[in-house]
């Protein structure tokens, strides 16, 4: 898990192309699976982890 200031890192939110915050990009094997833009569930989250991480 990172954490990333994307006004002191804006390489790195153009990269994974960070539009809105909150963003959370999943990444596996360096390719973004999912991308969850805004405020969700924590259901969302825990099942967008789950099947990024093949569980």
């Amino acid at each position: 898990m990172v954490k990333i200031d994307v006004d002191a890192n804006p390489a790195s939110a153009a990269r994974l192309n960070v539009r809105a915050i909150p963003n959370l990009v999943l990444l596996k094997n360096g390719q973004v699976v999912e991308q969850i833009l805004g405020a969700v569930p924590k259901a969302r989250l825990v099942r967008a982890i789950d099947t990024a991480l093949g569980s």
